[in-house]
């Protein structure tokens, strides 16, 4: 009883839910569970993973499927996997809580092999469950396994070029629930742990019988949540009005850097930042006057369009959160060309043909992580910024420009002088360097009332 208590805590704690601390709403995720059958788990253990699945499922509150409003909810899947992955039930399979307990209860976890190949349950997740039109429609990705970590050398490739695909969809996390082996399974060959390669460390948790370290885990389970809270946790459904003292007629584009000058985890405080400023700053979205739109880019090397004035989901609240929510964040290439990513809103974004409306103030909310470019590059910045706030009358555009600590930090001064020539004056409304990513969730409505001010709306 111990050794369930202990998992359910963990998991519980993990994912937010209020039977631990009660102060967040309800998970709002689809979650598959990968549950490792091969022989080298012992049934004992087996028999515990599925206690501690119905166990969970009791907690969450939000199970079901998509309605014709696309109201986000939690489903859950669950699929058996060694040496090839076979599916328990899918998100369109058990659509109740009632449905998924049974359906894990009558859940059979007999090994077809002892072998265990990964990247097969990798592929399955994203292929069956996450890649699966209408029934994969409501919000973050979760895949939950259930393993020992371990595999053999002839798989680890294959691991990799599978857990590659399932990172490159936007919103999706691994967490690791790491298994003990059976003491006699042995003639496996060379054996690799592959735990490293499927989770952020601090996704990974290992299963042990030692209560000690029980409380401290827990909480080391839930600030690590609490980081991903505000994309896993239900909307509001309240609409939340304008800041502003007036509705205001605003074109808004948001620049975000996803090179791998990025800290990984500013990525999630980034997305829920600019999640803040659409619906607590301007939650008016449309196209008439006195309604804002987004448009949005990310930047590495190159330059990539999530959305534009124009498109469909610029158009609608819910339209613009998910494009923030699907944008491109993974870390790829190590250069960053904002220089482009200027030249791209002077010469695409901020053009009639692509949306731009000619009654809405412009205004881009740039943020970067504070690494200087060299020569003719930093050059070029420079003068695209300059080109876009030279821009007269209507076609004007305001820089609001956001400096977050990168992997080579900068000092607040330094970060004043590199980079205040790119952003609008007064430079103390349109520049804001940060020593702590963790500061940029408190400015966000700051940020709000500053755009207010700026465009003559307050």
């Amino acid at each position: 009883m111990a050794r369930e208590m202990y998992l359910i805590a963990v998991i519980l704690t993990m994912l937010g839910v209020a039977g631990i601390h009660g102060q967040w709403g309800s998970i709002c995720s689809d979650i598959v569970f990968g549950f490792q059958t091969s022989c080298r788990i012992s049934d004992d253990i087996k028999d515990d993973m599925k206690d501690f699945l119905e166990t969970l499922v009791r907690f969450l509150d939000r199970i079901g499927a998509p309605d014709s409003n696309n109201k986000r909810s939690t489903q859950i899947g669950l699929f058996a996997y060694d040496s090839a992955s076979r599916k328990a039930f899918g998100f369109g399979d058990a659509v109740t809580q009632n449905d998924v307990i049974n359906a894990i209860k009558d859940f059979e976890y007999g090994a077809e092999d002892c072998e265990m190949v990964t990247s097969k349950a990798i592929d399955m997740a994203r292929e069956d469950f996450f890649e699966t039109g209408k029934q994969d429609s409501r919000g973050p990705n979760v895949l939950f396994l259930l393993t020992d970590g371990q595999t053999q050398l002839k798989y680890i490739n294959e691991t990799k070029a599978s857990i590659s695909r399932l990172r490159a969809k936007n919103n999706t996390y691994v967490f690791i629930l790491q298994l003990p082996w059976k003491s006699d399974t042995t003639g496996f060959g060379d054996m690799i742990d592959e735990i490293g390669i499927l989770a952020d460390e601090d996704n990974i948790f290992p299963y042990s019988e030692e209560m000690s370290a029980l409380n401290a885990l827990a909480r080391t389970v839930y600030d690590r949540f609490e980081m991903l809270s505000d994309n896993m946790m239900c909307p509001e459904t309240e609409m939340i009005p304008s800041i502003c003292d007036q509705d205001p007629s605003l074109d808004i584009l948001i620049i975000l850097e996803h090179s791998s000058k990025r800290i990984p985890i500013n990525a999630t405080f980034v997305r829920n930042a600019m999640r803040n400023l659409v619906v607590n700053g301007f939650p008016n979205v449309g196209e008439i006057e006195h309604c804002v739109k987004f448009a949005l880019l990310t930047y590495n090397k190159k330059v990539t369009t999530e959305m534009l004035f124009n498109d469909t989901a610029s158009s609608t609240l819910a339209g613009t959160l998910a494009a923030i929510d699907s944008a491109s964040m993974m870390l790829r290439r190590k250069k960053s060309r904002i220089d482009l990513a200027l030249e791209y809103a002077n010469n695409v974004v901020f053009t009639p043909a692509w949306g731009d409306r000619p009654f809405a103030h412009n205004l881009v909310v740039l943020v970067t992580h504070g690494v200087t470019m060299e020569g003719k590059r930093w050059v070029n910045t420079i003068r695209a910024a300059k080109a876009l706030k030279e821009r007269s009358g209507m076609e004007a555009v305001e820089i609001f420009l956001l400096v977050l600590p990168g992997t080579r930090p900068m000092k607040l001064e330094d970060q004043q002088e590199t980079w205040g020539a790119i952003s609008s004056e007064p430079m103390d409304t349109h520049f804001k360097g940060f020593y702590d990513v963790k500061e940029l969730p408190g400015f966000i409505n700051e940020l709000a009332h500053k755009i207010c001010n700026s465009t003559g709306y307050k």
